[in-house]
C-alpha cells in the first residue's frame, strides 16, 4: 500500500467512526468493520485480529453484531474448516438490515400499545383514558414509521409499485 492509501483509510475510518458514533455504534466493531471494508480479500479471526490489533476473542466476539447489523458475509472454503469474513460493500444491505431491527421494534411496541389498550377498555378511570391518550400518540407516531418503511422499501426496488409488503 503507499502512504497516500493508508492516509486515506484512517481518515475515512475516523470519519465513519465519528459519525456512526453519533447513533450509538461503539468504536471496537467499527475498527473491525472497517479492517473488512478495505481488504483486497476475505479475511479470517488472525488476520482481522492482526489488521486492528485487537485480539482474536474480541474480534470473534464482535463479528455477528457485524454480520446482523451491517454488509458482512461469513463463510469457509471448499475443503477448509477456517471461517472467512468479507465486507460486501452493499450500502442497501445495510439500509435493509436496520429497517428491519428498526421494525421489529415497531411491531413489538406497536403490539403492547394495542394490548394496553385493550387491558384499558375494562377500566372506567381517568388515569386509563390519560394513558389511553398517550398511547394514542404513540401509536401514530410509529403508524408513520411504517409508512416510512414502505415508502423506503418501494424506493429500493424491494416493494412493488404502489404495493405493500403485504400484497
Amino acid at each position: 500500500m503507499s502512504e497516500i492509501t493508508d492516509e486515506v483509510e484512517e481518515e475515512f475510518t475516523a470519519e465513519v467512526m465519528k459519525a456512526l458514533n453519533m447513533f450509538g455504534m461503539q468504536e471496537t466493531p467499527m475498527k473491525i468493520y472497517m479492517a473488512l471494508f478495505f481488504a483486497d480479500e476475505a479475511l479470517g479471526l488472525s488476520e482481522i485480529s492482526e489488521n486492528t490489533r485487537y485480539s482474536i476473542s474480541t474480534v470473534s466476539n464482535n463479528l455477528p453484531l457485524l454480520e446482523s447489523l451491517l454488509d458482512i458475509n461469513r463463510f469457509s472454503k471448499p475443503g477448509s474448516k477456517k471461517i472467512y469474513w468479507e465486507c460486501q460493500h452493499d450500502v442497501g444491505q445495510i439500509q435493509k438490515k436496520k429497517w428491519n431491527e428498526i421494525m421489529k421494534a415497531v411491531k413489538t411496541i406497536t403490539e403492547a400499545i394495542d394490548k394496553a389498550n385493550e387491558d384499558l377498555k375494562r377500566d372506567d378511570s381517568d388515569k386509563a383514558r390519560n394513558i389511553e391518550g398517550h398511547l394514542a400518540g404513540w401509536k401514530k407516531a410509529y403508524g408513520k414509521i411504517d409508512m416510512l418503511h414502505s415508502m423506503f422499501m418501494k424506493i429500493q426496488g424491494i416493494l412493488p409499485r404502489g404495493g405493500s409488503k403485504d400484497d
